[in-house]
Order: structure tokens, then sequence, then C-alpha cells
């Protein structure tokens, strides 16, 4: 057991060496830093905590005097919004959907609870989103602060009513990319891309160790397979989170990017970089035994993740489906995670995505390791 441990140290050793030290390494650098400066400064104005439009957003409100509260909210925003009146309900859904009004309010009346009507997946949608939840907090503090203390005969009355305003705060709940800047949401979706093109060229190296002919060496000095391929995993993920360190380290000197809580951080990047070697066995595992090959397979598959994950198209201007249907990634929960770190949040609020990278990491790794074990069973 222990010289099975100190063997995977030297080839782990070996393995960040030949990374580290090859001229490379400077790109793998450099470029995610040139590509975050240009989008950071060119998309700037699709970011919530930025974004001024070219004109205010014409709002149109029905039942105003039943809104006063939402109404005075908006209308704070004149750079933002326009805020005119209604009629009814109807004339307020017709302006929308005529394209008079880029959107609608139609205020509580009765039963009917309080509604926004707007494109699916615009970015007025998504301020009023959020204008409307702050409303609604502010609301239910006043009512709250205006009300007696119950007794215990009224105690499940008064539970039921903040369990169903908690309820519609978490329906309306903010994003994690809402509220952070163009520089901190592409730091992290870069980094986040660019760490599995660090980690996978440790298995890259792998590969090239089998066509040269320095994996039988390896092999015959006593090395088992499974110290090997634990030699390669272990270095990935230790690339993935030294590259990610640096990085953060770069960003916060050169954009000035918080990255928040240092606990939270590390076991994100612990995690995530965990995932993404498990990843990149996998992709390893599944092709040829073709260095290339697999560098460029991983080179597809990473810019492909890199896109639905959110990292190169802010998720800001993408409607909400769309984030939605991803969210499984370990990519994009590397994105919420730090994104949510870098807004103020701790080990605790981060609990679901570290689950969601350990459960994807390991399953990657046994459908890694038993594709290896049924289909390259001939590879000594």
């Amino acid at each position: 057991m222990t010289a099975s441990i100190r063997q995977m140290g030297v080839i782990t050793a070996h393995l960040i060496r030949k990374v580290a030290f090859n001229p490379a390494v400077v790109w793998l650098i450099a470029m995610p830093l040139v590509i975050i400066y240009i989008l950071g400064i060119t998309m700037h104005g699709l970011f919530s905590a930025e974004f001024t439009p070219v004109k205010p957003y014409r709002i149109v409100v029905a039942l105003p005097e039943e809104a006063g509260f939402l109404v005075e909210r908006i209308s704070r925003a004149p750079k933002h919004f326009a805020v005119e009146e209604a009629r009814d309900a109807q004339e307020a859904r017709q302006a929308v959907f005529q394209r008079q009004a880029d959107a609608a309010i139609v205020a509580a009346d009765g039963d009917e609870p309080l509604t926004v009507i707007a494109p699916p997946g615009s970015i007025v949608l998504e301020m009023l989103a959020g204008v409307v939840q702050a409303s609604l907090e502010q609301e239910a503090q006043q009512v709250a602060a205006a009300q007696p203390p119950v007794e215990n005969g009224s105690r499940e009355e008064s539970d039921t009513g903040a369990r169903s305003a908690g309820a519609a705060d978490g329906a309306l709940s903010a994003m994690p990319w809402e509220g952070v800047g163009s520089f901190e949401y592409f730091s992290i979706g870069l980094i986040v891309m660019f760490m599995a093109f660090a980690s996978h060229s440790a298995m890259v190296h792998c590969v090239q160790d089998r066509s040269t002919g320095a994996y039988l060496r390896i092999r015959a000095l006593g090395v088992t397979r499974a110290v090997y391929l634990g030699a390669g995993i272990t270095s990935g993920m230790l690339l993935g989170a030294g590259f990610s360190l640096v990085m953060a380290v770069i960003t916060w000197t050169l954009f000035r990017v918080v990255w928040g809580n240092a606990a939270a951080w590390a076991l994100m990047t612990i995690a995530g970089a965990a995932s993404i070697a498990s990843l990149s066995f996998l992709l390893t595992a599944l092709l040829p035994s073709d260095p290339k090959g697999v560098e460029n397979a991983g080179g597809t598959v990473y810019s492909l993740l890199a896109f639905f994950g959110g990292s190169t198209v802010p998720l800001t201007i993408m409607p909400r489906w769309f984030s939605e249907i991803f969210s499984w990634l370990p990519n994009r929960k590397m994105l919420d995670g730090y994104l949510k770190i870098v807004k103020g949040a701790g080990v605790k609020e981060i609990e679901q995505e570290l689950f969601g990278l350990a459960a994807a990491a390991l399953i990657m790794l046994g459908l890694a390791w038993l594709v290896v074990m049924l289909l390259k069973r001939e590879e000594v």
C-alpha cells in the first residue's frame, strides 16, 4: 500500500511537471485573461447591476391604486422605466401583445394575484422580477410591523401567511448571476472553462506515454494500471485546482474580482476539479489511445460545455428555460457556486452545488473505470 502511494505520487508529480513547464501553459493563462478583458468591457451592459437601456422601458400598469408600492418603486428609476396607466387589465395585456409596451403590471384584484406580463426571457422581465421581489419584501415587513402580537389561537394562521410569503419570495428569488458585474461573471466563466483544458492536459500526457512506450517501461517497474490511472486522475485534479488558484489571484489583481469566503472557494475548487478530472478520464476511456484525437475531442467537448454551461454566453441574456435545462452540468454547478461565493455565500449556501459536483465525479469515475475494465482489458 505504501509503495503504491509512493509510486502514484512520483507519477503525479511527473505529469504535473510536464504540463507546468510546457511553454503552452503561458497561453493557457494569457488567453482567458484577454477574453475576460474583452468580454468584460464589451458586455457590461448585459448585466442587471450595470445595465441602463438606451431609452426607458415602457411599463403599463392596470389598477395602479392597488399597486402603489410597486409603481412608486419603479418610478424611482426613470432611466430604466417609464410608467403609464391603463384603464383595465385587458388594455394592459393588449399593449404588450401589440408591442406598444415592453411590459405590463396587473395589480392584485380580489382573488387575482399581482401579474407581470412581458416577453419570456426578456431583460425587462428579469429586472421587474427583482423589483417585485423587493417590493413584496418591503410590504410584508410593513404589514408585520403594523400587526399586534398574535395569541396562540391565531398563531397557526399567521404561520400559514408567513409560509405563503416565503414561497412567493422563493419563486422570485434572484438567480446566482443576477447582481454581479461583467468582469466577475466572465472571470468565473472563463476560469471554469479553461480549468477543464488544464486538467485534460494530464490525461493527454498519459495517452502520449502509451504511444511513446513510456507506459510500458513504467509498468515494467511494477506499477499497476490502477496506480497509473489514479496518478493521471490525481494530476488532472491538482492541475485544475492549481490553475483556478493562479487565475483567482490574477483576476483579483487585474480586475478586482473579490472571491469571497476562502473556505467555500476552496471546497468549490476541489469539488469542481475532481468532477472535471473524472470527465477527462471518462473521455480518455471512451476514445482510442491517440493523443491528438483525445486532445481534439476534449477541446470540442469542453467548448460545448462552456456554451451550454453559461461560461461564454452570459445567462443574463438567455431565456430562463435555457438556464434551467442545463443546470445539471458540472461546469454549470461550478459557475453557480462561484457566483454565489462572490456575492457573499458561505459553505452552507453552496451545499447543493458541492453535492452535485461530488455525485457527478463519482458517477463519471465509475463509468470510466467500467469502460476501461470491459473495453480495454487487452491493454496492459
